[in-house]
């Protein structure tokens, strides 16, 4: 496993980058305590509950709500607690997206297909295709966990597989400015 998460740290720092601070930007802390939940929550409540929990667009759209509003469309309070939240931010245009991590552990996880079976190697890169041919990336990897779901074996797998990308990209992580 130290061994597998060692060679999966140059390109969970460069899925990283690319994800999260393309332009060498602070990365927002929010995003370390997500990695650090994930592995838990693998634990907890098993892989596909936890993959549907982060791919769930709720919470980026309710934050996305309130950041469109204006000061007059809510009341003052709202208005200051929102205005306080961004400042402390240092950057009130920017939204922290859980969704970006699924993401960034899709690129790792794919990055070291030479380690997969063969059925989870096929069903990792059909996604990896699709990202790439499309916009839409929200899901990939919980729509790659369900469609190998019956298979015990490949399911622990992916599992595995995920959990030394989290540890990976948690490490990778902690080496960005954190905002």
């Amino acid at each position: 496993m130290k061994d597998r998460i060692n060679k999966l740290l140059p390109q969970a720092y460069a899925a990283v980058k690319a994800e999260l601070s393309p332009r060498g930007e602070p990365i927002q802390k929010e995003y370390q305590g997500y990695i650090s939940s994930f592995g838990a929550s693998v634990m907890q409540m098993g892989l596909l509950p936890t993959l549907a929990v982060f791919a769930d667009k709720k919470v980026e759209n309710r934050k996305e709500k309130l950041a469109a509003r204006t000061p007059v469309e809510h009341d003052d309070a709202q208005a200051g607690a929102a205005e306080a939240t961004n400042a402390g931010r240092g950057n009130a245009g920017k939204q922290e997206n859980p969704r970006a991590l699924l993401n960034i552990l899709h690129a790792v996880v794919c990055s070291d297909a030479s380690s997969l079976s063969p059925t989870v190697k096929h069903v990792l890169q059909a996604s990896q295709y699709e990202r790439i041919t499309s916009d839409r990336t929200d899901k990939l990897v919980f729509e790659a966990a369900i469609a190998i779901s019956k298979r015990e074996r490949d399911i622990s797998e992916l599992r595995t597989h995920l959990l030394d990308a989290a540890v990976a990209v948690k490490l990778a992580i902690r080496t960005f400015k954190l905002e």
